[in-house]
């Protein structure tokens, strides 16, 4: 906005000059377009702040972003709710990579999934699913794989809903997060911890599908990636519960 500040600096300067003028017989007409000018370059200012607003509120941020959108899905109850698994967005929280410190403003591809999860929360099953394959369709024609793999993600839990008279598709959703999975694996190692509650939630769908094996793998890459961080012991929680379903599983 420094265009604009430099005007309204100019205008003020104008302004310590009215007395001037006013003297040389244009008081009558001077004030009022002083007053015109002023109220222009006020509303132009007022476009410029919500405008930066706006950018920084859907800005591309690796934790805020999601952080953000999922702070809305739990404080206000989505009208709808999948029974087999949880939002993806709690997901890529950990996933999404850092941001840098200058965020530009969100790709096509992540605005219009944004734009489709909020219309989940709300029930519009119709938007959500349009918004979403377009972010999986921006994505793959831009070649990002980041992008494509949170979208693959925000598809594929969409699956776990009833879509156009459909019952449910756990299949589908299992095979989206696989895509994301391979995807998320070329952009964090292969025993990062930030990837276990992706392969936790394809543990789930692989148990809701009664792929008994299946399932017992992916929660023993699961234990794996505990330990290859040290983070197996007795006083981790998160490494307890996986115990405990393994236990159950087997």
């Amino acid at each position: 906005m420094g265009i604009y500040h430099t005007l309204w600096y100019a205008a003020a300067v104008s302004a310590s000059y009215i007395p001037s003028v006013a003297t040389c017989c244009t008081i009558r007409v001077f004030p009022s377009s002083l007053l015109f000018l002023f109220l222009f370059l006020f509303l132009i200012d007022l476009i410029c702040i919500y405008n930066e607003l706006f950018t920084y509120s859907l800005s591309w941020t690796s934790m805020n972003l999601y952080t953000n959108i999922e702070y809305r899905m739990t404080t206000k109850r989505p009208i709808l709710e999948s029974t087999i698994i949880k939002s993806p967005i709690r997901l890529l929280e950990k996933l999404s990579s850092p941001g840098e410190q200058d965020t530009p403003r969100p790709s096509k591809s992540t605005t219009f999934l944004i734009i489709g999860m909020q219309a989940l929360q709300k029930g519009d099953l119709k938007a959500a699913q349009d918004k979403i394959q377009v972010a999986v369709d921006e994505a793959e024609r831009n070649k990002e794989n980041e992008e494509l793999a949170a979208s693959l993600l925000g598809l594929g839990y969409l699956y776990s809903f009833e879509l156009n008279g459909q019952a449910v598709q756990p299949a589908k959703t299992l095979e989206c997060y696989q895509k994301s999975l391979t995807l998320w694996k070329t952009i964090h190692p292969a025993n990062s911890m930030r990837l276990i509650g992706l392969i936790s939630d394809m543990a789930q769908l692989n148990s809701y599908l009664k792929n008994k094996q299946a399932c017992l793998q992916l929660l023993d890459e699961c234990k794996s990636i505990y330990k290859y961080n040290s983070q197996d012991k007795d006083s981790n929680q998160d490494y307890k519960d996986l115990l405990d379903v393994i236990t159950k599983n087997s």
